[in-house]
């Protein structure tokens, strides 16, 4: 993975993740906290992401389809329209889908 590295002097406080552009597939992130997490264009394919926290997280251009996204807390719509979801992405009960644009399929 190749994930972008800051001087000491711009270190980020805990549980700030910088994924920006990583490949994440497949990955389980099940209960992780990612509060002001940067997950912009990251290639998240078929992650588990069940019980994340995405308070303040940047999903921008993040593609999700087939992400299980149960459980998620502090996850928004306006996250969700900002990245890429099909109709295999899992939401948490409290998303409504029809207020969400889905990637076409193939």
């Amino acid at each position: 993975m190749n994930f972008n590295v800051r001087p000491l002097a711009e270190a980020r406080p805990p549980h700030e993740f910088d994924f920006e552009g990583a490949v994440l597939r497949t990955l389980d992130f099940t209960g992780i906290n990612f509060t002001s997490a940067n997950l912009k264009r990251t290639d998240a394919r078929k992650t588990i992401f069940a019980r994340v926290n995405f308070r303040n997280a940047d999903l921008t251009g993040a593609d999700l389809r087939g992400a299980d996204l149960t459980g998620a807390r502090n996850l928004t719509i306006e996250q969700l329209q900002s990245a890429v979801i099909d109709e295999t992405t899992r939401l948490p009960d409290y998303i409504d889908r029809s207020k969400l644009t889905l990637a076409a399929a193939g």
